[in-house]
């Protein structure tokens, strides 16, 4: 029994890839033209059978993936956010709202905000992070401090920067 919404994502997911691929290899701008059209196809896909396993966490990943190339890129029309709202939307209906890639686009989010200098709203979204997790400030703060440490002495070990 032939499945061409199955088939039709695959394509698009692999297309994501690709976008992936593309930007490694410095274009951008056929990397966003490619993920565009894989967005496309999988809204598509989603619109026409919502209750398909994968079809929204698979959105959502290019959505995020778009919004993250956005970021990077310095974002001047700001463009990122509704990517970002969508597949956090997308994410926590589909996986609930402490799955860790719930949490992962949450922190993209901050990391957006912080880098538009909305450092207020940031620090709001990083305090949802640690809520969602189950810590307070103060542990987040003390967690934090021990992988920054940790972090920074793996990179020693491995003849990183010191």
């Amino acid at each position: 029994d032939h499945d061409a919404a199955r088939d039709r994502a695959a394509a698009a997911t692999t297309s994501v890839v690709l976008a992936s691929v593309e930007r490694l290899r410095g274009d951008a701008e056929a990397a966003a033209a490619t993920l565009d059209g894989a967005i496309a196809d999988l809204r598509e896909v989603f619109a026409d059978t919502p209750k398909k396993p994968g079809a929204a966490t698979a959105l959502a990943a290019a959505l995020n993936n778009r919004a993250l190339h956005l970021k990077q890129d310095g974002d001047a029309d700001d463009a990122a956010g509704p990517f970002y709202a969508e597949a956090l939307k997308l994410r926590e209906d589909a996986l609930g709202p402490d799955h860790p890639v719930v949490i992962q686009t949450l922190h993209n989010v901050a990391e957006l905000l912080d880098a538009r200098g909305d450092s207020e709203d940031a620090y709001a979204v990083r305090q949802d992070v640690l809520k969602r997790l189950g810590v307070d400030e103060a542990e987040g703060d003390a967690a934090f401090a021990e992988a920054a440490a940790a972090y920074a002495e793996g990179a020693r070990v491995k003849g990183g920067p010191s």
